[in-house]
């Protein structure tokens, strides 16, 4: 049952995926002979970089610091949040 539900899921991101990247000029527009990447192109170039650092940030963070990096984690991800707004 739980192997169903995580396929449908799946699937329907996928789909949702291929759907939304098939529309034109989304992530990416053509102007002037070059490529320029919309909003939307950067803030998910900006997210991927952010989201991907939860997952192994924690555990690196604990074990060089110890039980203070719950602290250095936080202002790592105020700080980062800050340059990528301007960034974008």
């Amino acid at each position: 049952m739980k192997l169903a539900v995580l396929l449908i899921v799946n699937a329907a991101l996928l789909g949702l995926f291929v759907h939304i990247l098939r529309k034109p000029s989304l992530l990416t527009n053509y102007s002037n002979g070059r490529f320029w990447l919309t909003w939307l192109g950067v803030g998910v170039i900006t997210l991927m970089d952010e989201l991907t650092s939860v997952f192994y940030a924690p555990a690196e963070a604990y074990r060089f610091i110890g039980p203070a990096a719950i602290f250095f984690i936080a202002l790592t991800s105020i700080v980062i949040r800050y340059f990528s707004s301007r960034l974008v």
